[in-house]
């Protein structure tokens, strides 16, 4: 069991909330775990550093409940992070995406407790941003305190979801990666022979990529309009996803068979290659460091004009 750590199960009632919680139960103490159902996402985010703060462990890991994780993916991770500079502020792990069938980075973050009282002071104050948690680490970037992606596979993404959670994520997935899209679509368009959550995918993304308006982070967001479209199109949702459904052994398999096959696969070879290649897996992003140069150049670039103009002026006086 790890005791130096708090975890965060950030909840929209997603169809596999009691499996993520089980599953993590198994690796952490139960009164370390605690599950939030707030939305937006950016009150969400606020709400669990103020519960890592509170608890005072070492470390406060952020999981979204559609994350199924491995038997080892959270020791692996600390293990991992404890032997960073205390300068990093978090660590992310990567897992196996259903619908970017790729190893990638998502629904997990493990944060440094000790620079939470800064990081909050980041956290976007509205639901129109689409990717709160990356503003606030971008923030702590600039500040001093980068962050870490790493290699290591904490567990699976977006498996056995909700229909209208599927909707709503693709329809994310559409409004974000529309420049992906043309890459992931005949997938989708392939897989729904065979699995129907493939062609809820189509619709949500078909829909992401056609919107032009302000959107918002929220579970509500869109609510009337994907409830038409599943009436139009006969849609019945899932039952409950039951407990003994899935495991963590189960998790680990379906990963295992993953990598197995991706050699073989030209497709998710590409996507992956294109999306998460080995050498994004262990980079540090320290948009501090990465600024200094630009900062002199354009300092160089702002004395340079001024520079010139005093060597006129000291001309004149010389040569009235």
């Amino acid at each position: 069991m790890c005791n130096n750590i708090t975890v965060i199960i950030r909840s929209v009632n997603e169809r596999t909330t009691a499996s993520c919680y089980d599953l993590i139960r198994q690796q952490i103490d139960e009164r370390q775990i605690n599950i939030i159902k707030i939305a937006p996402l950016h009150e969400a985010l606020r709400r669990g550093f103020e519960i890592g703060i509170k608890n005072g462990k070492k470390w406060t890991l952020y999981i979204d409940a559609d994350v199924l994780i491995t038997k080892n993916g959270i020791p692996e991770l600390i293990k991992h992070a404890d032997t960073l500079p205390e300068s990093i502020c978090e660590i992310q792990g990567a897992v196996l995406d259903k619908f970017f069938p790729i190893i990638r980075p998502a629904g997990n973050h493990l944060y440094r407790t000790s620079l939470l009282e800064i990081a909050i002071n980041f956290v976007p104050g509205n639901s129109h941003s689409l990717r709160p948690e990356s503003k606030t680490l971008d923030q702590m970037s600039y500040c001093g305190f980068p962050w870490k992606q790493t290699g290591v596979i904490v567990g699976i993404h977006d498996f056995e979801q909700s229909y209208i959670d599927i909707f709503r994520k693709c329809f994310l997935h559409g409004v974000k990666h529309r420049e992906r899209m043309p890459d992931i679509e005949p997938y989708w368009v392939k897989m729904k022979e065979r699995d129907f959550d493939f062609q809820v995918a189509l619709w949500g993304g078909l829909m992401g990529k056609d919107y032009s308006k302000k959107i918002s982070v929220d579970k509500h967001f869109q609510q009337k309009e994907i409830e038409e479209i599943f009436r139009k199109n006969k849609v019945i949702e899932k039952n409950e996803f039951k407990l003994n459904q899935i495991s963590a052994d189960f998790v680990e398999t379906m990963i295992h068979d993953h990598l197995d096959q991706v050699h073989n696969n030209r497709f998710i070879n590409y996507l992956q290659r294109e999306i998460f290649p080995k050498n994004a897996r262990e980079e540090i992003f320290d948009h501090q460091n990465k600024l200094r140069p630009k900062r002199r150049f354009l300092w160089e670039a702002m004395l340079h004009p001024v520079g010139k103009l005093l060597r006129r002026v000291g001309k004149k006086f010389k040569n009235p």
